[in-house]
């Protein structure tokens, strides 16, 4: 019971360290989880050779395959929460030089050790590194085959039994792979080396089971608790085995390679636009505001002109602020912090009657806010300043009065608030147009609403655009903005 307790306390620091880094991606980005798995490769290789722990029933398992298991566990764990073929693809190739860069390290520290100009403290026989070297270059080609094999059959076992669970696909492929390791690693290593139980002993089905099962629960454990969006979508992907072997995409790779350079240039964009243009947007503004101070007797039709002129001037600052924080968002990853929904909310409130000042608005509903915390970013008054802006838009055509309901519902692990107008509304196809990406739509077009999106989805909230909920099959009647927010 002495091993058992010991590869129960493997599984939970390897598999612990994982979900810890992968819960700060949001503030420090899946680069520590990228380097997470990369030092579970190393363990792997040096594990092997060090230590053997006995469970029961005759069986054994080495700390290499414990490692190793650690490793499967989480590229599994990054599919599923992420999504992304082509971030696997770069991971197993990032996998694939480390051990290549092991591969020409083992003959060498075998040679060391042998060699009469190297001092050995620790008395290691050179014949380790000798005896490793064949058991490494087997066992690293077999983690290659089955993680592909493993992505391919997770999305194979989706679409056959979508009637399971999509959990349950995770946690049976997972020790599948285990099995399937336990049948072919012996069966490949045995004609490399005689010696393999010397070093770490013959990985029998019964200790792969063990370790399947161990780390089958944490994955279980993991998908349920970070809502894993692969277990929440169905029959969204069908890969063919050609689609895992085949490399990276070629615009991807490009796309990261010119990243520094598209860096400079979108600081370079950003300090012409915060500084040379909005400055001039502002002194032209503040004249127009002049002229109508010091000339109040002007006629009506100058009145209206100067006016127009100075609700463009606005627009085009807002405009000015929408470009320069996208071009943050794109360029940073925002930090999420507990935020209070009602200081940012009146923020956004104060800024958008100043932009429109001819407007009266009214909030029903604005006192459910109070107290509410989230986690979102410190960019949240400006999406709801964008919001207010773009329902103050899309009025009622000739009206004065801008009304907003304002509706909170909250749950243990949520908060959602409703944002309804009664304007001109929008079509079914508007909505789902909405959020377009900038290339996708008509220029300016509900540019604010994209900035909303990009804003929320930068902290884990989401939007979602439905007709207000008094009226629901007439879009006309106006339209209901749903943000969701985690929390705090």
């Amino acid at each position: 019971m002495f091993g058992l307790f010991h590869l129960a306390l493997h599984v939970l620091v390897y598999s612990g360290a994982g979900l810890i880094l992968y819960l700060l991606r949001r503030r420090l980005s899946l680069i520590p989880f990228y380097i997470y798995l990369g030092i579970l490769q190393v363990f792997t290789s040096l594990m092997s050779s060090l230590y053997v722990l006995d469970l029961v029933w005759g069986t054994s398992v080495g700390g290499g395959s414990i490692a190793y298991a650690a490793t499967i566990w989480a590229v599994m764990l990054l599919y599923i929460m992420e999504q992304d073929l082509e971030a696997i693809k770069m991971v197993i190739l990032g996998i694939s030089a480390i051990q290549f860069v092991f591969l020409i390290l083992y003959p060498y520290y075998g040679f060391l050790l042998g060699y009469v100009g190297c001092r050995n403290p620790l008395m290691i026989p050179s014949a380790v590194f000798d005896v490793s070297f064949g058991i490494f270059w087997v066992g690293n080609l077999l983690a290659l085959i089955e993680m592909v094999l493993m992505i391919f059959s997770i999305e194979k076992m989706k679409e056959i039994f979508s009637g399971v669970p999509s959990v349950i696909h995770v946690v049976v492929v997972y020790i599948g792979i285990m099995l399937i390791d336990a049948v072919l690693y012996p069966l490949f290593a045995f004609p490399v080396t005689q010696s393999i139980s010397i070093v770490q002993g013959i990985a029998s089905i019964i200790s792969k089971i063990f370790l399947g099962l161990s780390y089958g629960g944490m994955l279980l454990f993991a998908a349920i608790t970070l809502k894993s969006p692969y277990v929440k979508k169905e029959g969204e992907k069908h890969l063919t085995f050609s689609d895992m072997l085949a490399l990276p995409k070629t615009d991807v790779i490009r796309a990261w390679q010119q990243a520094e350079e598209n860096q400079n240039q979108v600081r370079l964009l950003l300090d012409i636009i915060s500084h040379d243009i909005r400055n001039y947007s502002n002194n032209s503004l503040s004249i127009v505001q002049l002229l109508k101070m010091k000339y109040p007797d002007l006629n009506e039709d100058v009145m209206d002109l100067l006016d127009k002129l100075q609700r463009m001037e606005q627009q085009s600052i807002a405009l000015l602020e929408n470009a320069l924080n996208l071009g943050r968002l794109r360029g940073a990853l925002l930090q999420v912090e507990n935020i209070d929904i009602y200081s940012h909310y009146e923020d956004a409130k104060s800024h958008v009657r100043e932009s429109y000042p001819s407007l009266s608005f009214r909030f029903p509903g604005e006192d459910s806010l109070e107290g509410l915390s989230v986690e979102c970013n410190g960019l949240l008054k400006l999406a709801f300043y964008n919001l207010l802006s773009n329902m103050a838009k899309y009025r009622e055509p000739d009206s004065k009065e801008v009304r907003i309901d304002i509706d909170t519902q909250v749950d243990d692990e949520s908060v959602e608030v409703t944002f309804a107008d009664h304007g001109v509304g929008m079509t079914e196809e508007q909505k789902n147009k909405a959020f377009d990406s900038l290339d996708k739509r008509p220029r300016h077009q509900h540019f604010g609403l994209f900035l909303v999106k990009s804003i929320l989805e930068q902290s884990g909230c989401s939007i979602r655009i439905t007709n207000r909920a008094d009226a629901p099959n007439d879009h006309t009647a106006g339209t209901a903005f749903h943000l969701s927010f985690p929390r705090a």
